[in-house]
């Protein structure tokens, strides 16, 4: 419903609505059903059982009735990239998604979204953790890597999410988000991992013929120690697979290579829980996983992580506190462990 006409003895959210709507016209967000029982039913053209959760917009009148019952407030913000949903009943318990296209769903003025789908499993992936930087830098901190990059670096995850496996900071980038909610000044790759079991053929097919993200090499086994890396923008970006298991007594895993003398490194971490959640770096949705200090404390220490180290001090198969050194490769076994592009151009077909 779109209020015409304001008066001064109107409520003054409903003079904000008004103000909302004059300047958005028909762009003005309306309330977003998050009742996910009710929008399967809807895309398989059944009735919902009322009152429907709902999100309603930042400003928006808060009056539920008997169709709808608001859960959430939804807050868009120019200055970020995703939609961030606050619980009405608890101030700490916040959702980030993407910002999904809206359709008009059969309840009047209640909308919801096109890609209920990818909303839902933004929404199971979305528990918000707030940072808190340990760490500040200077404004204008000279970064081998420029934050604008961390564009690029959601697009690499978005092309891994229309795959269905979600990309989660990892490495010397989620050390940057866990100690100072940025990329590290120093650093001079990115890192993200994904789950083993969210590995397909389509997603490594997608890499492989990337016209955007060109890709650098592919390493290891995909039973042990799969990961692969990509360029673009003149920056590289590190994508490994992290091997979880059920049972207590084993430990998760990624793995790595020294190429040079054909050896097999692995990473250890403590049993993790697989849940993934959301992050935010300078207004853009990342994700984490939700017991993302695990990785963090195994990878550089319980308080060291804390300290800044020089990129240039820190040796990449040597300073971990959790790396392991594995077996080293026979000439027969090597091609199939180790594929480097050195030509850019090249591309492979499928």
């Amino acid at each position: 419903m779109y209020v015409s006409y304001v008066c001064n003895r109107q409520p003054k959210i409903w003079r904000k609505l008004v103000i909302l709507t004059k300047a958005n016209s028909l762009k003005f967000p309306r309330p977003l059903i998050v009742d996910f029982n009710c929008l399967e039913n809807q895309n398989n053209g059944k009735n919902c059982t009322y009152p429907v959760s709902v999100a309603i917009p930042d400003g928006y009148p808060q009056i539920s009735n008997e169709f709808i019952e608001i859960k959430f407030i939804l807050d868009i913000s120019e200055s970020r990239d995703f939609w961030l949903f606050k619980n009405v009943n608890n101030s700490t318990d916040l959702i980030a998604t993407r910002g999904f296209n809206r359709s008009q769903s059969n309840i009047k003025n209640v909308e919801m979204p096109a890609d209920w789908k990818a909303f839902k499993k933004d929404w199971k992936n979305g528990k918000y953790l707030e940072c808190t930087p340990l760490l500040e830098r200077p404004k204008y901190t000279r970064r081998a890597i420029p934050i604008k990059f961390l564009d690029r670096l959601v697009e690499f995850s978005n092309l891994l999410e229309k795959h269905n496996a979600t990309a989660f900071l990892m490495g010397g980038t989620l050390l940057g988000w866990a100690r100072e909610c940025s990329l590290i000044p120093h650093t001079t790759d990115t890192d993200v991992g994904i789950f083993r079991d969210d590995h397909s053929d389509s997603l490594l097919r997608e890499i492989l013929t990337s016209k955007i993200f060109e890709i650098h090499w592919v390493l290891g086994r995909l039973k042990n120690s799969f990961e692969l890396s990509v360029y673009v923008d003149g920056n590289k970006i590190d994508l490994f697979y992290l091997y979880k298991t059920t049972n207590s007594t084993e430990n998760a895993s990624i793995g790595g290579m020294r190429h040079l003398i054909k050896q097999r490194l692995r990473w250890n971490y403590p049993k993790l829980s697989g849940e993934i959640c959301a992050a935010e770096m300078h207004g853009r949705l990342f994700h984490v996983l939700c017991d993302y200090y695990k990785i963090v404390e195994s990878d550089y220490g319980k308080e060291e992580w804390k300290k800044d180290h020089h990129t240039s001090n820190f040796a990449w198969d040597k300073s971990n506190k959790n790396k392991e050194s594995m077996e080293i490769y026979t000439e027969a076994e090597w091609p199939n462990v180790y594929l480097y592009v050195g030509n850019k151009n090249d591309r492979f077909d499928f």
